[in-house]
């Protein structure tokens, strides 16, 4: 009796075993179907401007396969894949397919979306993708192409402020293009593709850029530049400058700006800075003179008695260079040849020639960009 009862309970607790088994096997996902399901996309949203542009949607823990592109649809007309190429992707193959002017392709991971140059009419598209039991949608649209309206004129094409800043205004004629790029002293700033519309539609576009601000007013493209005070090392001072660059999708047009240091003064960019008179002659007995500089900022670059260079202190010594270049405060005598700044001109005063022979000198002034040269004859007893 004993022996069967033994039989019997066991037999029990092998059917409850069994029994419990069968219920967590129902309960539990396939590890297949898990990884399917498990899929996630970087994107579900596409959106291409005018011009043939690649653009690419990760499929997370995708590599392998195990899911498959079902249908695509480029401006509302639907194409549904065989079932050998959704066996091909489901198994972790390559797939690419032209639908119209979308190309799509496949592989691992990577779902690679390639359009043609866009047509006049904004287009759109929609992929099926098809993940376990869940089916999920990608959808894009291509902006339409710029209208061609001709070229972008901008007058003027280059701007110039002196050291006081200012505002410029540039005149196109036309309201079709936007801020493309910017780049101010070589440090290039991101106009995003979200301010194109913005800038088309309401042409509202107003930025700083270190010292330049930039607006969009209309057809007209106002700039105005901050003061340029640097006083630092006078000599090496270098000039602030800004490339904008307008566009219509299709056309370009570049505007120059340029903003010159303090000490510059007024630019008027042919290269001479003008003394006068230039050229000086002396008698035995010396004498001073007067020359009369056609700006208020410039400094003495080299001064050259009987062609020997002479030592003028003002590139050892920064508070040298300002006191010339801004307060126009030097005065020096190299030998017999005394130089003294004076507002924006520049007395010479010759000694009395005792050696016997004639005697030469060379003054050299810059205000950066623009350079003159006074040259004097002093004749001997």
């Amino acid at each position: 009796m004993k022996k069967h009862l033994f039989f019997y309970l066991m037999g029990v607790m092998l059917l409850a075993a069994a029994c419990s088994e069968d219920e967590a096997t129902q309960n539990e996902t396939p590890l297949e179907e898990l990884e399917e399901n498990s899929v996630e996309l970087s994107t579900t949203e596409v959106d291409f401007d005018g011009g043939t542009l690649t653009k690419a949607v990760y499929v997370m823990n995708g590599e392998e396969g195990g899911w498959y592109i079902a249908s695509v649809t480029v401006d509302g007309e639907e194409t549904l894949l065989s079932e050998a190429e959704q066996e091909a992707m489901r198994n972790g193959e390559g797939f690419e397919r032209t639908f119209d002017w979308l190309t799509v392709s496949v592989e691992g991971g990577v779902i690679s979306l390639t359009t043609d140059e866009a047509g006049l009419e904004e287009r759109t598209f929609s992929i099926a993708l098809v993940a376990g039991d869940e089916t999920i949608l990608i959808s894009g649209r291509q902006a339409a192409a710029a209208l061609d309206d001709g070229p972008i004129v901008a007058v003027p094409d280059s701007v110039h402020f002196d050291y006081k800043g200012g505002t410029a205004t540039v005149e196109t004629g036309k309201d079709t293009w936007w801020v493309a790029r910017i780049v101010v002293d070589g440090k290039e700033y991101p106009i995003y593709e979200d301010d194109a519309p913005i800038q088309l539609e309401n042409r509202a576009f107003e930025k700083t850029f270190d010292w330049l601000t930039v607006k969009v007013e209309g057809t007209q493209l106002v700039l105005t530049a901050t003061r340029n005070d640097a006083h630092d090392n006078v000599i090496n001072e270098v000039v602030r400058e800004c490339s904008i660059v307008l566009t219509t999708g299709i056309r370009e047009c570049e505007i120059k700006v340029e903003q010159t240091p303090q000490l510059t003064g007024d630019y008027d960019g042919d290269g001479v800075f003008t003394m006068t008179p230039n050229e000086l002659e002396f008698g035995p007995e010396g004498g001073t003179v007067l020359v009369k500089g056609e700006k208020q900022y410039w400094w003495l670059v080299s001064i050259m008695l009987d062609g020997v260079h002479q030592e003028l202190g003002i590139f050892e010594d920064p508070k040298v260079q300002i006191d010339m270049a801004h307060n126009r405060k030097y005065k020096r005598t190299f030998d017999w040849l005394t130089v003294n700044v004076v507002g924006a001109d520049l007395e010479l005063t010759v000694a009395p020639n005792t050696e016997g022979k004639e005697r030469t000198f060379d003054v050299v002034i810059s205000d950066y960009f623009e350079t003159g040269t006074v040259t004097g004859v002093q004749r001997a007893e």
